[in-house]
């Protein structure tokens, strides 16, 4: 489903007051209320100008390995500004595509893009289950970036204590160089990766190469929504 440009201002101006950036290096406060949601488009620029402006002045202020609250285990102020400027690009793309006017990406952002999709977004699971890897790997390579990420598939098995249920799922993780031949080869620019990854973009110029059913899987651990 395409974004609308008023949905893309309010994810973008509301993932840019992140109590850890500004409170660091206190949790959320889960009972605060939340702004006010701008009544016109022009509120909502006014917002999202706000919120970023109040983003980089506490990431200015602060140094990379400082501690920090986030939701992931790299509890950082590095972390969040990772993770904010690839969630201003992939909403950027969001805007872009509804518009009707796609612009290029940075090759070497979205090379490590597609580091941080594999390892942070799906490569990250809870604490409830376990990553039983299997001996197979898949390179994926920027080719306009002289980049690569390895990952190694595998199953994530456990159950979730909230709602009772078990997974058994296809999975990976990002590792270092394994020293052996990937089993497959994904390979294509930067860009059409990160925003493929993302489900943002489709694979035209993205080659695979290997054993298929190593592909697959990888594939398989990868095809789930994310926003």
């Amino acid at each position: 489903m395409p974004a609308t440009c008023c949905g893309t201002s309010r994810e973008c101006s509301g993932s840019g007051r992140p109590p850890c950036a500004t409170d660091r290096p206190a949790a959320p406060d889960e009972d605060a209320s939340r702004p006010e949601r701008p009544a016109s488009y022009d509120g909502l620029l006014r917002a999202f100008d706000e919120a970023s402006a109040t983003l980089v002045d506490a990431l200015a202020g602060a140094k990379p390995d400082e501690r920090a609250w986030t939701w992931s285990a790299d509890q950082t102020v590095g972390f969040i500004g990772r993770r904010q400027a690839h969630e201003a690009l992939i909403h950027r793309v969001d805007a872009e595509q509804t518009a009707g006017w796609v612009t290029p990406l940075d090759p070497a952002l979205a090379a490590d893009g597609v580091l941080e999709v594999l390892d942070v977004m799906y490569g990250g699971a809870p604490e409830w289950g376990e990553f039983h890897g299997l001996r197979h790997y898949v390179r994926i390579d920027c080719t306009d970036a002289d980049a690569s990420v390895w990952v190694q598939i595998g199953r994530f098995v456990g159950t979730d204590p909230g709602s009772g249920e078990h997974h058994d799922d296809d999975d990976l993780r990002v590792v270092g160089d394994p020293g052996v031949e990937a089993d497959a080869v994904v390979e294509g620019p930067a860009a059409a990766l990160d925003t493929w990854l993302w489900r943002r973009g489709d694979s035209d110029e993205i080659n695979v190469h290997g054993d298929r059913s190593i592909y697959d899987h990888f594939r398989s651990a990868v095809h789930h929504p994310i926003t």
